[in-house]
This record gives structure tokens, C-alpha cells and sequence, in this order.
């Protein structure tokens, strides 16, 4: 069984299992099994990104769903915050992020606000561009 830890999230593989598991210090999430070769990608992802991504936005929103998909690509560790169905406002938002809100997704990687979807994959890239070196 491997495992490999990023920003509070540890991702266990279990030949033996169906499943993985991404263990959070208050729950635990179960997605499908990934092959050895995928988790050793992700494992080192994730070490690289290090924190925990948390995207503010609206399912009805496409750059949002697409923030989501990309963490959810890569395996990332991520809070999917959906404004709508939480009541939250921009202003809201504002007050958590430190900074006007105009549009969605709003997104922060640990505490660094990284910005929207595009700032965010761009993000991404750079991160994975140190794995190529």
C-alpha cells in the first residue's frame, strides 16, 4: 500500500482495493481505483503543489466546472464551494479572500489567491513544469 501526503490530504493506494482513498483531517472521500503508474503521477503532483485548492463558484458557470475538473484531473486536494447553493454573496466571498470579487470561480491554492480558472491553469502548468526539471 502506498501513500503519499499534500497540504493536510493523504492519498492511500490499495492494490488490494477498488477504491482510493483521499483522507482529510475531518472526512474521507472514495473515488475509484487508479492505476500504480496514475498514482505515482498524482503522488508526485501533489508533493509539488503542496496545498489544498478551494474554488469558489456556480455549477451554471463553465470556468468554474472547469477549475473543478482540472483538480479533479489531476488529482488535487480541493474544496468545491458552490455560492448559489451556499447563500454566499461576492461580497461575501470578498470578505474570506481579502479582495474584490467581480467574477467566478474564485480560487486560492493553500492561502495564496491564485485568481480564475485561467490564472489557475496557468498555475497548474507552473507546477508541473518543476516536475519536468
Amino acid at each position: 500500500m502506498g501513500m503519499a501526503g499534500a497540504g493536510g490530504m493523504v492519498l492511500r493506494y490499495d492494490p488490494d482495493s477498488e477504491h482510493q482513498f483521499s483522507i482529510f483531517p475531518d472526512r474521507a472521500i472514495i473515488a475509484p481505483k487508479i492505476s500504480r503508474m496514475r498514482y505515482a503521477q498524482i503522488s508526485v503532483f501533489q508533493e509539488v503543489l503542496m496545498d489544498h485548492v478551494t474554488i469558489y463558484g456556480r455549477t451554471s458557470c463553465g470556468f468554474c466546472v472547469r477549475a473543478k475538473s482540472l483538480c479533479e484531473a489531476k488529482g488535487l486536494a480541493h474544496t468545491w464551494i458552490d455560492i448559489a447553493a451556499e447563500g454566499l454573496s461576492k461580497a461575501d466571498i470578498a470578505e474570506k479572500i481579502g479582495r474584490p470579487v467581480h467574477t467566478v470561480p474564485q480560487i486560492l491554492v493553500g492561502d495564496e489567491y491564485v485568481g480564475g480558472c485561467d490564472e489557475f491553469f496557468q498555475f497548474v502548468r507552473s507546477r508541473e513544469a518543476v516536475l519536468q526539471n
